[in-house]
């Protein structure tokens, strides 16, 4: 039997490299690929192109492991990180299809219980707003990551205290917590829990069986993409982490192929091989703007090139690209890259999948074809990548490096590592522990994380080394510790990766 499988998988990727070969408008696009995951060392990518309810390509290029023959193909599991806000947003939608749900009643009502720090936006933010990120409470992905093992339930009573930034539906403010929330409404109102109802509801009806929404079992797959992340010019393989209780926000992995089948049901108004599954009118809803989105702020070249407008809807990106209305929505996770975009006009869509975290080569290949799709000038994307890889490197580069040299105050007085110990706290985030041990080595304990050591860079900045590598090579983290006049500590300041504020403080308690 996995034999015979396998023999169809084949198949259907040869076919469809034999259609690719046969569109002139795509012919250079082997080259392409092959040139960005050259050029950005990318050991695996698959692809899967939508026109007119047919495949047009759905194949894999590079291994699923760098240095193994473990070749990618149609089939190959990635993870879709937030690529998974569309199908949360498509749940809701046939819940609000059912009259179990209706997107402008307060989140309060669809979730009793359900508050926030500022309790008039507690009360009246709506579905809608939650899904089109416009509640404007802090993105604090601090909260969900510090705590790993903290159920979905335990997150959401901790966002009583989830300070607001802006006020409600005047700023685009993107917040994986609230579609924590939009999941938790999911059993609140079936029973079902939001694995099993986005399974039954969606994944099933729609044939997409090589996707996966139990992220423990992951392990158990054999045709999965090993997940990598930069280092300078070299990559380093890291875990697939299982983030269970944001699954909502961004826990899906998927396939070239099954996300071909997902391209076809978004573009044919929520039915697939004539089976209706959504209504045209909630996708109608989810693919209108909800929020304007600055561009000066939030919007780069390559993801966004040339763009009029950009806007958020209900689980989609939505912008203008040579004149064409353009759903996107891309994902990064741990070692993982993923982008979807998709011209309903035209009945168009693409999908590309990556196992290096945080990289470009995606929205390079999708303006490319977009450009031959569109008849549009032949501008070189792989140019433009390759100057995106050198700014990020440098970026990195540029980062502080530790220094050898012992802790000083701003007034030049030594500390011993000692005087940084104790406890410090923050109200939505709870509380810290610095130690001093042994050996010499400062140490940071948030939430239900490992203690991580604190290095010395200067005076009272020390560079945190988080437990996911991933986090350490996007850039530094700083910790700055505060002293009073009698040389005790007052509190301490965050910046860098996993931030969306500037900086996130705590108080020393003890």
């Amino acid at each position: 039997m996995k034999k015979s499988v396998g023999l169809w998988a084949l198949l259907g990727v040869l076919l469809s490299t034999v259609a690719v070969a046969q569109d002139s408008r795509l012919a250079d696009l082997d080259t392409l690929i092959e040139s960005v995951m050259k050029d950005g060392n990318v050991p695996g990518l698959a692809i899967v192109i939508v026109e007119n309810d047919q495949i047009l390509l759905a194949k894999g290029y590079g291994n699923r492991r760098r240095g193994e023959p473990s070749p990618v193909d149609a089939h190959t599991l990635f993870g879709i990180a937030s690529m998974t806000k569309a199908f949360t947003a498509s749940a809701i939608g046939i819940l609000v299809d059912r009259g179990a749900v209706r997107l402008d009643e307060p989140m309060a009502t669809a979730l009793p219980g359900f508050q926030l720090a500022d309790s008039y936006v507690g009360s009246y933010a709506t579905v809608r707003d939650a899904l089109a990120h416009r509640t404007g409470a802090a993105a604090e992905d601090l909260l969900w990551y510090t705590n790993p093992q903290a159920s979905a339930a335990t997150l959401i009573a901790s966002m009583a205290a989830l300070p607001q930034e802006a006020p409600l539906r005047e700023q685009f403010i993107y917040n994986n917590l609230m579609y924590v929330v939009a999941g938790a409404i999911i059993p609140e109102k079936t029973g079902k829990s939001w694995e099993a109802f986005v399974s039954s509801e969606l994944l099933a009806p729609i044939g997409m069986s090589d996707t996966s929404v139990q992220l423990n079992d992951l392990h158990r797959q054999g045709n999965i993409a090993i997940p990598y992340i930069r280092a300078g010019a070299d990559l380093l393989e890291v875990p697939h982490y299982a983030y269970q209780n944001t699954a909502p926000s961004g826990g899906i992995y998927s396939s070239a192929a099954d996300l071909g089948r997902w391209i076809r049901f978004l573009l044919n108004g929520g039915a697939i091989d004539g089976k209706k599954i959504l209504s045209a009118d909630f996708l109608a809803e989810a693919m209108r703007p909800q929020t304007l989105i600055r561009h000066e702020r939030q919007v780069d070249d390559l993801a966004f090139p040339n763009a009029n407008f950009v806007a958020y809807g209900l689980g989609w990106f939505i912008s203008d690209y040579e004149g064409q209305k353009v759903l996107s929505h891309s994902g990064g996770i741990d070692g993982m890259a993923s982008f979807i975009a998709l011209i309903p006009d035209r009945k168009f869509g693409i999908a590309i999948l990556e196992n290096v975290e945080s990289d470009r080569a995606r929205m390079a290949i999708r303006n490319f074809i977009f450009d031959r799709v569109l008849s549009r000038a032949n501008r070189d994307w792989g140019k433009r990548y390759a100057a995106w890889l050198t700014k990020a490197k440098l970026n990195v580069e540029d980062s502080p490096q530790p220094a050898a040299a012992s802790a000083q105050s701003d007034s030049g007085s030594a500390r011993t590592l000692a005087q940084y110990a104790g406890t410090y706290a923050n109200p939505l985030l709870g509380s810290a522990r610095v130690r001093s041990t042994a050996d010499g080595v400062l140490t940071c304990q948030l939430g239900t994380l490992a203690a991580m050591p604190l290095t010395l860079l200067d005076h009272d900045r020390f560079q945190l080394t988080w437990p996911a590598m991933n986090l350490n090579v996007q850039g530094t983290t700083l910790v700055t510790f505060k002293f009073d006049a009698a040389a005790k500590p007052i509190s301490f300041q965050i910046a860098g990766p996993m931030l969306e504020r500037e900086t996130v403080y705590y108080v020393a308690v003890d």
